[in-house]
């Protein structure tokens, strides 16, 4: 039979491993995001915008006629709360 106290040492081994496995995998993720990207999504958004959208899509409705539709992968609402700059990846 097995002894409790080699069952907790068991279990205490198998928690340390894990955490050292998540801690490895969790600084792999971070560091492998190029900075490039990083400063790339920080220069996307304008400093005087209201709102930065992903996948943004508008339609202009008069009653039921639709009368203009405006899609971007990125946008954002300018501070005048009336126009919208679109950015582009390039």
């Amino acid at each position: 039979m097995v002894s409790p106290r080699r069952i907790a040492k068991a279990l205490a081994g198998f928690g340390a491993v894990a955490i050292v496995v998540l801690i490895a995998v969790t600084a792999w993720i971070v560091h492998s995001r190029s900075l490039a990207e990083g400063l790339e999504k920080v220069a996307e958004l304008a400093p005087n915008s209201m709102l930065h959208a992903h996948n943004f899509h508008w339609t202009q409705m008069k009653g039921a006629t639709r009368q203009w539709v405006l899609t971007a992968s990125d946008a954002s609402y300018g501070s005048d709360k009336k126009t919208v700059q679109r950015w582009q990846a390039g």
